[in-house]
């Protein structure tokens, strides 16, 4: 529903249009019944993104708060910036509409209104939004479901729910899942993951894995002329001949996880031979290792500041590098102050490895040509989103309690090397998330391990990933080499609920950063910020930042359960 008027600006020469929507939200009263709450939202262009309650108190903080993270995300999705308009929420029949169980709803709305599309207030939505735009389980949904029918209502998206079968409920996984529903358009286009591919990619993860396989065996080679047998060392060898058969099969990038843990089990092996043989070389083999950590410390923060071509894929690969480094450092200063001597051991080695794979994320950024540059002048510009987007999904989830005592992200000075910062900080959030078992668990997903949705999660984020790789003109390792370990790993005897919630949590990537340029915010300057001799203009509403280091917690779900606390017995590359 939408009702469109000319209202006179004041101070302004030219008039302000506007047009009233309505929304239909479904809500749960004090004595536990279903009622429909009539939302009017206003909304005035040209505008600064102001939103008005009326009356002032009709939102509680966790409600308006809900709405903001609604128009940032739809803002993302469509490469429409909210900002350019003001809205105005008048709500009728109640003193007061709380919780945050109506974000669902606000988006959809959003990204209808942001695209230019009729919003139909006989549909209605329910559901908190979790990491990426994943729908979360509510309260009261059959109360909220038979208030709907009685009142006409056509339909109403939400979560999977058990017990629930009147036809007008349709349970989606995703906040676009909702928005076709409502809209009965796709936002995204099925591609040809085929077609986008990059050899070159293949053919650079080749070389890491020859570079860990060709350590290891030196390694291996060593103990083997010492006669030295530890179960590090049977580990090794098992994981080296694993790797070569997916590196026979091409699949370089899984091959490379396997024979980092190849590496990280043979080097634990001599630093144990070591230390029972010849305590000064062990000590010896612990000060290269702390000395090989500070050195890869300053390459990346050196080669980060000293980048000159601003890309998503370049961001892509500083921040799993620096996100690598830091858990090496983490590693080192736990193997320090442990006395467990296989702890100790354990630690030593993921750290030298960790740094190693640092090392293969800064040495991913030589195998590209600087193509599709983001001027150097947008990059504050670029930092102030994406930090907006940061600040507003912690203060949701804090809302709800899933967040607490979230770092501040360090501030170095460098637009560059702080807009890397401020990614890593996503990745920080969500694992917080994930280690929140009332989120994760009871209310985002209830039914991890059903098979059809493991496949539907899976489907939609390669649906999405080839999508803004093709729009991008680039081809982010993160997008390719998740999707190739996710092919693999779907044959494997894995736990199905790590990583359903890892998948979940890669969505924080392939749906928050679709756009990294909005275009109506663009002061001084043209709607786009590529080469347009190298991307039409035109294929770019959406720029992307993708994946980044989601993908290490994708395979980290392999093993998350016990990393913590065994991180010594499995750990993996990315």
């Amino acid at each position: 529903m939408c009702l469109t008027t000319a209202l006179a600006g004041v101070g302004e020469y030219s008039a302000q249009e506007s047009s009233t929507y309505k929304l239909s939200l479904l809500a749960i009263d004090n004595e536990g019944r279903g009622r429909i709450v009539d939302v009017y939202i206003t909304v005035s262009t040209p505008g600064k993104g102001v939103v008005t309650i009326i009356p002032s108190n009709a939102f509680s903080q966790d409600t308006l708060l809900s709405f903001k993270l609604a128009l940032v995300y739809s803002s993302l999705l469509t490469g429409e910036d909210y900002r350019r308009l003001d809205y105005t929420i008048s709500v009728q029949g109640i003193a007061q509409v709380e919780g945050t169980s109506a974000t669902l709803l606000f988006t959809v709305f959003a990204i209808s209104l942001l695209r230019n599309e009729s919003f139909d207030s006989l549909k209605s939505a329910t559901g908190i939004i979790g990491p990426g735009g994943i729908v979360g389980r509510v309260g009261g949904i059959p109360q909220k479901v038979d208030v709907a029918k009685s009142s006409g209502l056509k339909l109403v998206a939400g979560p999977f729910t058990a017990n629930i079968t009147d036809e007008i409920y349709q349970p989606v996984l995703t906040v676009f899942q909702a928005y076709e529903k409502f809209s009965e358009t796709s936002l995204f286009p099925e591609l040809n993951y085929e077609n986008i591919y990059s050899p070159s990619l293949s053919t650079y993860f080749e070389e890491v894995w020859m570079n860990f396989y060709n350590k290891t065996s030196i390694i291996v080679e060593l103990l083997n002329k010492s006669m030295w047998v530890d179960s590090f060392f049977e580990n090794s060898l098992n994981l080296l001949n694993l790797s070569t058969k997916y590196a026979e099969e091409r699949h370089y990038y899984t091959a490379s996880s396997i024979a980092f843990q190849a590496y990280y089990h043979g080097y634990s092996s001599l630093l144990n031979y070591s230390y029972h043989t010849s305590p000064h070389d062990f000590d010896n083999n612990v000060t290269s290792i702390r000395e090989r950590v500070e050195e890869t410390r300053m390459l990346i923060e050196e080669k980060i500041q000293l980048e000159t071509c601003y890309n998503p894929l370049i961001i892509d690969l500083y921040v799993n590098a620096l996100k690598r480094i830091e858990e090496s450092e983490e590693a080192l200063r736990a193997a320090d102050e442990s006395v467990d001597l296989i702890y100790r051991i354990g630690n030593y080695s993921y750290s030298l490895a960790r740094a190693e794979t640092s090392l293969a994320w800064v040495n991913a950024v030589n195998a590209y040509e600087r193509r599709n540059c983001i001027a150097s002048s947008m990059l504050n510009t670029y930092l102030a989103r994406i930090r907006e987007l940061l600040s507003t999904s912690i203060s949701y989830y804090e809302a709800m309690s899933y967040l607490i005592g979230f770092p501040p992200v360090p501030y170095t000075g460098n637009s560059f090397l702080d807009l890397v910062y401020t990614f890593k900080a996503f990745e920080e959030m969500t694992e917080q998330l994930y280690y929140n078992p009332a989120l994760i668990r009871n209310e985002i997903f209830p039914a991890l391990n059903h098979p059809s949705i493991k496949e539907s999660l899976f489907n939609s984020l390669k649906t999405i990933s080839i999508y803004v790789m093709s729009k991008l003109g680039l081809v982010i390792p993160s997008i390719i080499t998740m999707i190739e370990f996710l092919t693999d790993a779907s044959t494997m005897d894995q736990r199905t609920d790590p990583l359903i919630i890892q998948l979940m949590i890669l969505h924080t990537y392939a749906y928050s950063f679709l756009v990294f340029t909005l275009p109506y915010t663009v002061e001084q300057g043209p709607t786009y910020l590529f080469d347009p001799t190298v991307i039409s203009s035109s294929l770019i509403p959406f720029l992307v930042i993708l994946c980044m280091t989601g993908f290490s917690l994708i395979i980290l779900s392999l093993s998350r359960i016990s990393i913590k606390a065994e991180r010594v017995l499995f750990p993996v590359w990315q």
